[in-house]
């Protein structure tokens, strides 16, 4: 019962739109919509791809190199802590490097 106020109240309260578009630029994005596809697909292509390649990479590792299981497992260290080094290094890096290089100008 009141949610079927609260509608009703909303048709009566709310004004009417008009027809006139807020909106000045009516331009379509086509490098934004084709990034965002791009993204889309690699973040399902991740989802589907990315365990068996683990595992892959692993067994690789073990059948092929005849590594240990600890032996495994330290060479994802590195690839950890190497990702660790970069994110410190790109912090330092970019609190020096202007801004303004990052942006595209139309």
């Amino acid at each position: 019962m009141f949610g079927a106020l609260l509608v009703v109240l909303g048709f009566i309260i709310i004004p009417t739109s008009k027809d006139e578009s807020t909106i000045s630029d009516r331009r379509f994005d086509y490098l934004g919509i084709f990034s965002f596809w791009v993204g889309i697909v690699c973040v399902i292509l991740d989802l589907t791809v990315s365990p068996a390649m683990v595992y892959f990479s692993s067994m690789l590792f073990q059948n092929v190199h005849g590594y240990t299981p600890f032996r495994t497992s330290l060479n994802y260290t590195v690839h950890g802590l190497g990702g660790v080094f970069a994110n410190i290094l790109f912090t330092k890096v970019l609190t020096k490097v202007k801004s303004k290089i990052a942006m595209v100008n139309e």
